[in-house]
């Protein structure tokens, strides 16, 4: 696995000591789907504006069950090809759950803010952790603006494919989304695969050390709230 950018700007602790995850960015600043092969992706353009709560998805015989989610329209913040797609905003997280164990997760990360931060559980258990922010610090500029918004617009956040991917033996069965403050937490095409091994890409897999994270999620607090309110 090649490392086409260097983490810079952030001090660094390894997730490895949160658990074992590798995050992957898609090289390609357009891609809103997974090139990990055989991945299930759920687009959740069956579902309805508003609070959808609990509903469930076949992830190619392993069950996914999403509780506590906001879906939203299409907007300048997300939703591929002006889809609809789920949020935390309005809450404080939402849940996916999975049927089966896996050691490999993917969705389009849409709006990046620095205060979301996803947790990973194997039952009860938690076993790897992944602020946002990490991204940040890891990807160029061109992965700034909504290309998938005509014209383009948002060009001051992150959007990127991320790709979740369990070493070492870890594997998981639940993950929570979470966001500080009222930002949201806009993503869209989850993907699911029982195993899979880590690819090419742009390496985001280190998290900012606990106290610069704290830093930035109350950074990541006031910028939401004077930003924007999201629907």
């Amino acid at each position: 696995m090649k490392k086409i950018f260097q983490l810079t700007l952030v001090a660094t602790l390894s997730v490895a000591s949160w658990g074992g995850l590798v995050v992957i960015a898609e090289s390609d600043p357009t891609a809103v789907t997974s090139t990990v092969a055989d991945v299930v992706t759920y687009d959740f353009n069956d579902r309805e504006v508003g609070a959808q709560d609990p509903f469930s998805y076949d992830f190619g015989g392993i069950l996914g069950t999403y509780t506590n989610v906001n879906i939203s329209g299409s907007n300048n913040y997300g939703g591929v090809g002006m889809s609809v797609y789920p949020t935390a905003h309005g809450t404080t997280s939402y849940t996916l759950s999975l049927s089966e164990e896996v050691n490999y997760f993917g969705m389009w990360w849409a709006a990046g803010d620095p205060g979301n931060l996803l947790q990973f559980y194997l039952n009860d258990s938690l076993v790897a952790s992944y602020s946002t922010a990490a991204a940040f610090a890891a990807l160029p500029d061109s992965f700034k603006g909504n290309f998938h918004y005509i014209p383009e617009v948002n060009t001051n956040e992150f959007y990127a494919y991320l790709n979740f991917h369990g070493t070492d033996g870890t594997v998981f069965n639940k993950i929570v989304f979470s966001n500080s403050g009222n930002s949201g937490f806009e993503s869209d095409n989850h993907a699911i695969l029982k195993a899979a091994d880590p690819g090419d890409g742009i390496d985001v897999s280190e998290t900012p050390e606990p106290s610069t994270f704290a830093l930035i999620g109350s950074a990541a607090i006031a910028l939401g709230i004077l930003r924007r309110r999201r629907a």
